[in-house]
């Protein structure tokens, strides 16, 4: 595992958003070593001195523009070829003129794995979604996941990206004895001024009344009375 093939290889993560950049880093960091920058000067700087393999970019970047990231990139003959990946809010644009544009655009409400199975793909190496059974050899994985006709094993190579189902763990069930223990473990009661938390209301209701009811419908004979209603009552036509 310490040759350059199996090492984990390194990702920079540039969003201004804390919690975003918190989340993506922890979805990144089981399988890559994660670099973080939160603005264009932050990012270029980490670039140039971590060399990533990939960088997962924020278009929408607090007074800047990834564009202008992208643009420096283009400048640098030793950061031109890093793949970039766009996890943005907005829908896909196409890049200013003059700018580079990018290898894959993932808005921000698509899930992490979908992330993983990017970077994946860019930095070569095997991935296997949906595992709930996975055998660990030396060199590869064994890999079951459920497909629609049945079950389906997959061998690959390590290292791998793998995503995984609710069925891969057991889950832990407590057993009637611990259940009869915590029965008797004391439960400390607590208020809200106990942790300085202020409850008082902050609004005051005025006024709650329903809306008025709707009027009762009536019936038409003919096609003509229907549009004299329309036309000369409800003034609609």
């Amino acid at each position: 595992m310490a040759d350059d093939a199996t090492a984990p290889r390194r990702v920079l993560v540039v969003d201004d958003d804390a919690d975003t950049l918190a989340m993506t880093a922890d979805a990144l960091g089981d399988r890559y070593h994660v670099a973080t920058a939160a603005t264009v000067a932050e990012a270029l700087a980490c670039a140039v001195s971590e060399r990533p393999a990939a960088i997962v970019l924020d278009l929408m970047l607090a007074g800047e523009s990834g564009w202008d990231l992208v643009r420096s990139f283009g400048d640098d003959v030793a950061l031109r070829s890093v793949p970039i990946v766009v996890l943005s809010a907005t829908p896909a644009t196409e890049p200013p003129a003059g700018v580079g544009g990018w290898v894959a655009y993932l808005t921000k409400s698509c899930p992490m794995a979908r992330l993983r199975e990017v970077l994946a793909a860019l930095l070569g190496w095997s991935q296997g979604t949906f595992a709930h059974k996975l055998e660990l050899g030396e060199a590869s994985a064994n890999i079951e996941r459920e497909i629609d006709g049945g079950l389906q094993t997959v061998e690959v190579k390590l290292p791998t990206v793998m995503t995984v189902d609710l069925r891969l763990n057991e889950p832990r069930y407590a057993s009637l004895p611990n259940i009869m223990k915590a029965k008797k473990k004391p439960i400390d009661e607590k208020s809200p001024a106990d942790y300085g938390v202020d409850i008082a209301p902050k609004l005051k209701v005025l006024k709650v009344s329903e809306p008025p009811k709707r009027q009762a419908g009536i019936k038409v004979k003919t096609v003509a009375e229907l549009l004299d209603k329309l036309k000369n009552e409800a003034g609609v036509i």
